[in-house]
């Protein structure tokens, strides 16, 4: 019998603090309300560690075939531009976004294959 290969666990990736939010990208999605886990980012007021808004960035598209968690695709790097207005992203395949801070809109920058 041959064991099933299991998905490694993704980097985590460090949270940023700005103007009294954390922002952070949460491994599981279903927490927040999402159907699929990564590509969600998540702001918590610093104050009282509540949470203020979720975001997802991009949706995950799962083959019927193949176990949705070795299909997931998370976030693995997060940084705040030099404007302090966004949040670039860039995901395990590489593909980045840019999340607007001010109307949580996310668009792709990386040009579609």
């Amino acid at each position: 019998m041959v064991a099933a290969k299991k998905r490694r666990e993704p980097e985590p990736v460090p949270p940023i603090e700005f103007e009294g939010m954390r922002y952070e990208a949460p491994l599981a999605g279903s927490l927040y309300g999402y159907q699929q886990d990564g590509g969600i980012v998540i702001a918590r007021n610093l104050a009282n560690n509540t949470l203020a808004w979720s975001q997802r960035i991009y949706e995950n598209e799962y083959e019927s075939d193949i176990e949705e968690d070795k299909q997931d695709v998370f976030i693995a790097k997060m940084i705040l531009t030099a404007d302090n207005a966004a949040l670039l992203i860039e995901n395990e395949h590489g593909v980045e976004f840019r999340l607007n801070l001010c109307d949580r809109s996310a668009l792709r920058i990386t040009p579609n294959d």
